[in-house]
């Protein structure tokens, strides 16, 4: 039996795929070698649509299974999803709860607290406060990285006497 008779499918009519195949050049725009050239934009075109069959049957067969549910199952799963749900809403709420109190005990801003678990929260709390200590001046003002400090006076004295040739 040849390849595609009685599955249904339809066989390829290239002329330049079978003349190719059989060793004969076709004359259609082969390449100089004899051999066919390949139009990328088809074989892109024919891969899309039947990427979009696959999902389309996809669709249909999640629609299928459930059509074919029990009443049971429909309403385990629904429970599973709402489970899933309320475990997230409550790790949420955990989340909020450890920042705050954290906030609270360290001064750090809970909008910067982002750890997993009560303790390693009060880790990066701790961090971020003995960063944001180093890098507070007498002021209370934050000093940032790439500010420059100023020049004590008498240094600038200096200075200001080599530009200008004063004593």
């Amino acid at each position: 039996m040849d390849a595609g008779q009685g599955t249904g499918e339809p066989q390829d009519a290239n002329p330049q795929q079978q003349g190719a195949a059989t060793g004969q050049d076709t004359g259609n725009g082969g390449e100089p070698h004899g051999e066919p050239s390949t139009d990328w934009k088809a074989e892109a075109r024919k891969w899309e649509a039947r990427a979009k069959q696959n999902s389309q049957a996809a669709a249909e067969l999640e629609r299928l299974k459930t059509e074919n549910m029990s009443e049971a199952e429909k309403t385990a799963r629904r429970l599973q999803k709402l489970e899933a749900e309320n475990a997230a809403f409550k790790a949420e709420q955990q989340h909020r709860e450890w920042a705050s109190q954290v906030s609270k005990d360290t001064g750090v801003p809970a909008a910067l607290l982002t750890a997993t678990s009560l303790e390693s929260m009060q880790d990066q709390a701790k961090a971020l406060k003995t960063w944001a200590d180093s890098r507070t001046n007498a002021g209370g003002r934050i000093r940032l990285g790439s500010e420059p400090k100023p020049p004590a006076p008498s240094s600038l004295a200096q200075t200001a006497a080599m530009i200008f040739g004063t004593k």
